[in-house]
Formats: C-alpha cells, structure tokens, sequence
C-alpha cells in the first residue's frame, strides 16, 4: 500500500480515489485525517469516481478533517458513478465547505450517482449563494438522468445572489429531463450577472431541447453585453436545424 505524507505547511493538495476500493471508506478516513493540521491548506482537490464501495459514511469522515482549513481559497470536489452516495453525503459536504468565507474558486462534478435525487444539489447551490466571496464556479452536473428535474432548475435562480460570480461553467450534458422551458429560466437567471466575464454551458445530447431554445439562447444573448467570452456546447440535439447550431 502507497504510503501518503503530506507536510503540514502544505497549501496544495490532491487525493484522488478513482478506483474500486473494498475499504473505501477507512481509506478516505486514514488518508484525509491530516487535513485537520493543514491550517495553511489553500487548494483542495478530492476526486471519487468509479467508486463502487465509497458511501455518505466516507463523505462525512472527509468533511469533518477538512472543516479546519479555515483560509482554503480553491475546491474541487468530483463524485462519478458513485452509487452508495445519497443526500445524506451532501449535507455532510455543506457543513463543511460554508464555512469556509474565502473560497474564491469552487469545482463540483456529480454525475451518474443513481441514489442521489436532486434535493440535495438544490440544497447545494442554494447553500453556496452564501458565500460572497466566490468568483469561479464550475459546476458539472452532466449524465444525471436519474433523478434531475425541473427542481435544480429552479434552485439555479439563486446563482444571480453569487455577487462577486465572475467565470461560470455549467455542464448538464445528457441530461434528459432538461426542456425548452428550462434553457429560458436559466438565461433568464445568468442575464442578471452583471459582472459575469465567462459563461460556458453544455446542453449537448439533451434530447428535448428544440430549436425554440436556441433562439431564446440568442435573444438572451443580446442582453449579456458584459460578457468577455461565452461557449454554447451543442452537440447531439436532434431537434436542432442545422442553421440554428451555426
């Protein structure tokens, strides 16, 4: 077994369990317990994916060592294909990461996690609204098509309240409950940012989405003059022409 030393004056660390261990949870336990001393700790990374065995048990022994790094400026926190993870794993996660009032930059991805419905990540971003000092948020709820609906949708109405927001990144690829209705809430919401500089977003393979969308997309458009640089993915919407994907 790799043995893992990590100094307490480190500012920079990653940990990444993108493989089926049979003690995933002791492992998270063992590995992250040192976090409790990186009081200097600036940058974190922690990737599960794959993970057949990880569950809420291993989220909250993780959450509880890294509630200390009171200055963490940068997280980026990734669950894929995690299917013993539920809402309890992300109420876990929420005590910790709003306490910390200096995050700058926050990356989420949670994807293809069969039991965790969409009341926790609306609880998730509602909860990150209260952390006024964010600037970077990417946040990639691709291939979730168990259980999103039009409540996540509706809980993105709180970004608008991320005051010093200015890179968004928002990946709902494959995300087969998303419908035009949905595009034009969330335009409508993103056209509120007015410092917003960078907008990336991802509705590829979203099979319900139709050209009406995209015209809604272009007319929002013309109200983000603030805007520095936007990306538009996509790909695979079949109800798309070709004229309205150009």
């Amino acid at each position: 077994k790799e043995i893992i030393y990590i100094s307490n004056t480190s500012e920079k660390l990653r940990l990444d369990f993108s493989y089926y261990y049979r003690n995933s949870n002791l492992e998270i336990g063992s590995v992250s317990r040192p976090l409790s001393r990186l009081r200097r700790l600036k940058n974190f990374t922690l990737h599960l994916g794959a993970n057949g065995d990880v569950s809420d048990i291993g989220i909250n022994i993780f959450s509880k060592n890294l509630r200390l790094a009171k200055d963490l400026l940068q997280l980026d926190f990734s669950v894929k294909k995690c299917m013993k993870i539920s809402n309890k794993a992300i109420e876990f996660f929420l005590t910790t990461v709003t306490t910390f009032r200096k995050l700058s930059k926050i990356t989420l991805t949670i994807s293809e996690c069969c039991c965790l419905a969409d009341i926790g990540i609306i609880s998730l971003i509602r909860s990150l609204s209260h952390i006024t000092t964010l600037e970077v948020l990417n946040l990639d709820l691709s291939q979730n098509f168990y259980n999103l609906n039009m409540g996540l949708i509706d809980s993105l109405e709180m970004v608008p309240r991320y005051e010093s927001l200015k890179s968004l990144h928002l990946n709902l690829f494959h995300s087969k409950g998303i419908i035009d209705y949905d595009i034009s809430k969330l335009f409508s919401y993103f056209s509120q940012l007015s410092i917003l500089e960078t907008f990336f977003i991802d509705i590829g393979a979203c099979f319900q989405v139709s050209q009406d969308a995209i015209n809604t997309i272009l007319s929002q458009i013309g109200m983000m003059s603030f805007l520095k640089s936007l990306f538009l993915h996509l790909d695979y919407l079949p109800k798309i022409n070709e004229i309205g994907r150009a």
